[in-house]
């Protein structure tokens, strides 16, 4: 086996920086963090106390001894993987080593926005606590979404967590039809990785920070995406501490070597990453279903 040339190393760097800023982590940034024991990733939860009136006697305290509570989930490791037939890497142009690099800079990054969505999705449809509201028939409206932030908020986190909501294009070409809505200023972490990637609309109203994700991370209750033809599709709305995502390991730059056990001793390209996500707090987290958006549909508002 015989390493890839250093030019053609740092050349695949510069591209998959490139590329992470344009395509896949689009999820980045919208959980919260956890605490990383070998192979396990460990959610604390903070518990509840409530105060109590004092008596005026002398006597002993009553700690409140809040209950403290954690979720785990056990990391899982991924990789993708793509051969050059070809003895030589140095002929390869500029176009093919970009497009090698694009193959799999993509396949990962989508990978790891997968672990996060899938995991939401799991939790939202198994947790009975999870509010699911809306149907196959639910118009796409402001008034939809902020009563449902409302719903979150009111569980009392005082504002102090981001609330998130993927959309679809179309969805969010409806909104952006609502005067109110594409006026509204950003307000929000400006270091959010979505606000760099030019591939996808932010947009932060009235307390939720909307984003458009492809068509087929959309699927309605037969698992039949939007891109596929659904007329209606989940998506989900969530603080940013109700889901929790952690990375312990990640090799997104490709790295391509030369086996000579395989006939011509072609070269293998490789990306790889370990990661988990897991649903937390089911208050934080509600499953929207709405009604899919044709070009005829998109409606101006009265």
């Amino acid at each position: 086996m015989t390493n890839s040339p250093n030019w053609f190393s740092e050349k695949m760097k510069t591209k998959v920086t490139h590329i992470r800023q344009a395509r896949g982590k689009r999820l980045a940034g919208t959980t919260r963090r956890g605490d990383v024991n070998e192979a396990k990733v460990i959610f604390p939860i903070a518990g509840r106390g409530e105060a109590y009136e004092l008596t005026g006697a002398i006597q002993d305290v009553k700690p409140m001894n809040p209950n403290r509570d954690k979720v785990s989930v056990d990391m899982r490791d991924y990789e993708a993987s793509s051969w050059i037939y070809t003895p030589d890497l140095s002929k390869l142009g500029p176009s093919e080593t970009q497009t090698r690099a694009e193959e799999l800079a993509f396949a990962i990054n989508r990978k790891e926005d997968m672990i996060q969505w899938d995991a939401t999705a799991l939790f939202a449809s198994s947790v009975t606590a999870v509010k699911k509201v809306g149907g196959a028939t639910q118009a796409t409206t402001p008034q939809f979404f902020i009563a449902n932030k409302a719903g979150i908020r009111g569980q009392g986190d005082n504002g102090q967590y981001n609330i998130f909501c993927p959309v679809p294009e179309m969805a969010m070409e409806q909104l952006m039809l609502y005067k109110q809505f594409s006026n509204s200023q950003w307000v929000g972490p400006e270091d959010l990785p979505m606000n760099q990637m030019s591939d996808m609309q932010v947009k932060n109203h009235r307390g939720i920070i909307y984003f458009t994700l492809p068509d087929e991370y959309f699927v309605n209750a037969s698992g039949v995406s939007i891109k596929d033809g659904a007329t209606d599709y989940f998506t989900y709305m969530w603080a940013s501490d109700a889901i929790g995502v952690e990375t312990n390991w990640d090799e997104m730059a490709p790295d391509f070597n030369r086996i000579h056990e395989k006939e011509g001793s072609p070269w293998l390209g490789k990306v790889g990453m370990g990661g988990a996500a897991v649903g937390i707090l089911p208050e934080g987290v509600r499953r929207l279903q709405l009604k899919t958006i044709a070009e005829a549909d998109l409606t101006l508002p009265a």
